[in-house]
């Protein structure tokens, strides 16, 4: 009786040709990248950029709500929320665990979105498919 032994290379070749950690990952990061380049000449990364627009479209949420939206954890949310407001774009409202963007952070943020929406524009030119089914599956990952 023949038994067919599974190599660690057999194992590694099926999760590389099919985990999809691994390449939502991938992704990401090469996407975060373009992102971070566009965002560099205004002093902050995506990620930072993103942040703000996130605490804009809050309207004063908490941060536990705000770390849900984006995914994130929340004292991973209150580390960042720290940094930019140590530049100066985020303000704590007083007494609370919310934050509101303050006029440095709206002017951040009004001068870095045309290099957002460049990028953003030719990601979206570059997929095989429309945004609406990649924002299906991105949300249907989410909830995995």
């Amino acid at each position: 009786m023949y038994i067919h032994m599974v190599t660690v290379e057999d194992s590694a070749i099926n999760v590389s040709s099919r985990c999809l950690g691994f390449k939502t990952l991938s992704a990401a990061r090469s996407i975060a990248r373009r992102y971070d380049d566009a965002m560099r000449p205004f002093g902050l990364t995506g990620a930072q950029f993103t942040l703000l627009n996130a605490v804009a479209v809050a309207k004063g949420a908490s941060v536990s709500k705000l770390a849900e939206s984006l995914s994130m954890e929340r004292t991973t949310l209150s580390r960042n929320l720290k940094l930019l407001g140590q530049r100066g774009f985020v303000a704590r409202s007083e007494g609370r665990s919310q934050y509101e963007l303050t006029s440095e952070g709206r002017k951040a943020l009004k001068s870095a979105f045309p290099a957002w929406s460049s990028v953003q524009d030719s990601i979206e030119a570059s997929l095989e498919i429309n945004l609406e089914t990649v924002d299906q599956v991105l949300k249907g990952l989410r909830s995995a």
